[in-house]
């Protein structure tokens, strides 16, 4: 029984994990870009 919330949590980590890295990059792409411009 206890195996199934701990499998559900780990999805759900996992998705949050992927998000967070996802955000990470993309601001990491926009800061990128922004100094770019700047230095243009």
């Amino acid at each position: 029984m206890a195996l199934i919330p701990l499998i559900s949590l780990s999805k759900l980590g996992m998705q949050f994990a992927f998000i967070k890295t996802r955000l990470q990059l993309g601001y990491n792409n926009n800061q990128a870009i922004f100094f770019q411009r700047k230095a243009f």
